[in-house]
């Protein structure tokens, strides 16, 4: 960390920090920011094969991974999928 500054993108799900942001976190981490990640929910109803504690399990360390790939950490919040409402 050089200037001091951090940036936190969060969105709703795993791989939505990815698809939407992680070129500008790139750019950012580059320039010396320090970097966060976080979902609001961990994907745990993202899959019609594994049970939703194995997809939630899978879909964290794809996100912690993806994190680490833009030099971010990464942190869930937990929140049950398909319950997170824009009031």
């Amino acid at each position: 960390q050089i200037n001091g500054k951090k940036v936190l993108a969060i969105f709703a799900h795993p791989d939505d920090v990815e698809m939407m942001c992680a070129g500008t976190l790139s750019l950012l981490k580059n320039a010396g920011w320090d970097n966060h990640m976080a979902t609001m929910t961990p994907g745990d109803k993202g899959s019609a094969v594994h049970t939703r504690e194995e997809i939630a399990s899978i879909r964290r360390l794809e996100a912690k991974t993806a994190a680490e790939t833009t030099g971010a950490s990464y942190y869930c919040l937990g929140l049950e999928d398909l319950f997170v409402f824009l009031q």
